[in-house]
């Protein structure tokens, strides 16, 4: 099974981002029954889904997981939906730009769901003690834009994927006021691993 893992580039202010770590530590990291490519992304909108697109023709991955970093969630949060709109007046991207009722694809579906396990998925990150949640709004920003690119070119082109976006909690370093929850980098080591085994159990089920 090939696994594409993805996280982002700090933004916003950020000196780091989870994510990012997240994907450095998994680059290290040996994954029974999957063969796994991880990269960071950029917090453009015009670039943040083409490293994964171009991916997805050039090795097709069967999974993809994008990661990226909410700050103020205190549990792993499973993004249901992504929708066919960027709207951050208020937060640029590191490019400077901050559209407005743009929509992520001209004439594109009004949403895509994530094609992940996630009920799964969840059962088994509270089976180990780690706080997870559903999410059913991925925002109007980057994170939203990434996941419904992703999801819309495998609709577009027939790929038979399992993709979808997981935030993190902000790390502790972060946030060392405590002014904001976190998650310790081994919690969401720990929490990548059981959704690689979730995923790759249920694909041997099958």
């Amino acid at each position: 099974m090939n696994v594409l893992i993805t996280g982002f580039e700090p933004f916003g202010g950020m000196s780091q981002n989870p994510s990012s770590a997240l994907v450095s530590w998994a680059e290290q990291e040996v994954f029974p029954g999957a063969d796994v490519k991880a990269m960071t992304l950029p917090v453009t909108y015009s670039k943040c889904a083409e490293p994964v697109v171009e991916t997805l023709h050039r090795w097709k991955p069967d999974v993809v997981l994008l990661f990226g970093v909410a700050a103020g969630r205190q549990a792993v949060t499973l993004e249901r939906i992504a929708v066919n709109i960027e709207d951050a007046p208020g937060l640029t991207d590191n490019d400077g730009e901050a559209p407005v009722d743009r929509p992520v694809v001209k004439d594109g579906p009004d949403a895509y769901f994530s094609t992940l396990p996630l009920r799964s998925i969840m059962e088994n990150l509270h089976e180990e003690g780690i706080p997870a949640a559903f999410s059913y709004s991925a925002g109007t920003y980057i994170c939203n834009t990434t996941m419904y690119r992703v999801l819309h070119e495998a609709a577009e082109h027939g790929l038979p994927l399992q993709a979808g976006f997981i935030h993190l909690p902000a790390s502790p370093d972060m946030f060392p006021d405590g002014s904001k929850p976190t998650m310790a980098p081994e919690t969401v080591q720990k929490a990548l691993r059981t959704i690689m085994n979730t995923i790759i159990k249920k694909e041997a089920a099958v």
